[in-house]
């Protein structure tokens, strides 16, 4: 036991939150779609602020519901001079792998003190009709090998409809 809290004094078990990416904050986003609709949602930008590599792991919703199942997360570069997607329905790993590459998570690294070149798409469903506010993430990362976490916004409010309501189930490529 007393060797468990040696470790912990000395800071060599950390739990807690450690930022490496600016949160981002100001901002919110609006969406409407069915229960049989996959909304994707893109993370906002990645800013390293360390001296460190940053490799991703892993990025998980925070408090939502039960009904919000997260499917992937996608990881894209830059198309269209820098155009990114802010949110929209439809499988874009399946209708957009021409214009837009998909690559795994852990693909996705960012250089010390820099802007990532990567933005992270959230493929969601929702199995029930409601109002969704998706507040923020919990993004998992090696950096220095060393893992760590830190959370990120989102505040995405997604209004869902019954699978009946005419809505455009696909947006389109960029």
């Amino acid at each position: 036991m007393l060797a468990a809290c040696a470790l912990l004094s000395t800071g060599c078990l950390s739990t807690g939150e450690h930022v490496v990416f600016k949160v981002i904050s100001g901002f919110s986003n609006r969406a409407t779609a069915r229960t049989t609709d996959l909304v994707d949602i893109a993370l906002p930008d990645l800013h390293n602020q360390t001296g460190q590599t940053v490799t991703l792991r892993r990025v998980s919703l925070v408090s939502a519901p039960r009904s919000v199942h997260l499917r992937m997360v996608t990881g894209y570069l830059p198309i269209h001079g820098g155009e990114v997607l802010a949110s929209g329905l439809g499988n874009y790993v399946k209708h957009c792998r021409r214009q837009m590459t998909p690559y795994r998570l852990t693909s996705v690294v960012t250089p010390p003190h820099s802007d990532s070149r990567w933005y992270l798409v959230l493929s969601l469903t929702f199995a029930k009709p409601g109002r969704y506010y998706l507040r923020r993430v919990r993004i998992d990362y090696t950096a220095g090998g060393q893992e760590g976490w830190q959370y990120q916004n989102l505040n995405q409010t997604m209004i869902i409809t019954l699978h009946n309501k005419k809505l455009r189930s696909f947006y389109g490529c960029l």
